[in-house]
């Protein structure tokens, strides 16, 4: 097992894309903090993992954190270095998007809240835990982006913005902490059937014609959670600063 007695920490780790790379790393040997503020939620998650056939690890730990809140995070912190000192994967994947309108449309409240959470959550985490990386000489974080961040959009405007953010972030604490042995990527998503995407899918005939993706077919959690899993891995030892599409093949046509 690639992760065997590493500590994994999954933010947005209830549902969707952080839900499937919370099962995946605990399928692949790894403690699995499941971070999330929907509590319900998050303690459903963590028993239907603990009680799949595939998952043979029962060491999951649901942790209730809004990363939007700075008190949030400093107990989660707290809570990860007194049981497991430090944290050998980070992912960060909590988001929001929260107006799919345009700049007109959006309210200042609304840019606010969606940068709290999608790049300022990001910016919380890794200030909790990359010290202890730094101090082990080795870690990987992992942050969640979109393609929509690599190439604008006309809608969403404040969650397009969250993640070019998210993408230059990354790139720069690659840059600054390839020295300390800190790999530092991010994943790019395009459609990916969520619960945050199911109500715009379930009303197209063939959405992934609609959004023009080259591969046929709309992306699902596990295409994103296996590209995660590649890049906190030993195979990607040598990659740092990039951002993986997981799209199949949306961005080539635009």
């Amino acid at each position: 097992m690639r992760f065997e007695n590493q500590v994994v920490l999954i933010t947005g780790g209830a549902s969707g894309i952080g839900r499937e790379t919370s099962r995946r790393f605990a399928e692949e040997g790894a403690n699995v903090l499941v971070v999330d503020k929907d509590e319900n939620l998050g303690i459903k998650a963590v028993e239907e993992i603990i009680g799949s056939k595939y998952c043979l690890n029962n060491r999951l730990t649901f942790v209730r954190a809004d990363v939007s809140k700075d008190q949030d995070v400093l107990c989660l912190a707290q809570k990860v270095k007194e049981r497991y000192g430090v944290v050998d994967v980070l992912v960060n994947n909590a988001g929001v998007n929260l107006n799919e309108d345009g700049i007109l449309e959006h309210s200042m409240k609304e840019f606010e809240e969606t940068f709290q959470i999608n790049l300022f959550g990001y910016i919380r985490c890794i200030r909790a835990f990359l010290s202890g990386m730094i101090y082990k000489k080795r870690g990987v974080i992992v942050n969640i982006a979109s393609t929509m961040g690599l190439r604008g959009a006309e809608h969403s405007i404040a969650y397009t913005l969250t993640k070019g953010s998210v993408i230059t972030l990354t790139q720069s604490l690659a840059l600054a902490h390839a020295k300390d042995n800190v790999r530092v990527n991010a994943v790019a998503p395009g459609l990916i059937k969520t619960p945050a995407t199911e109500g715009w899918i379930s009303k197209q005939k063939n959405p992934a014609e609609a959004k023009g993706i080259p591969l046929g077919r709309v992306g699902l959690p596990r295409d994103v959670a296996e590209a995660i899993l590649f890049l906190s891995s030993i195979e990607s030892a040598y990659i740092t600063g990039v951002v993986l599409l997981v799209d199949g093949g949306l961005t080539l046509g635009e």
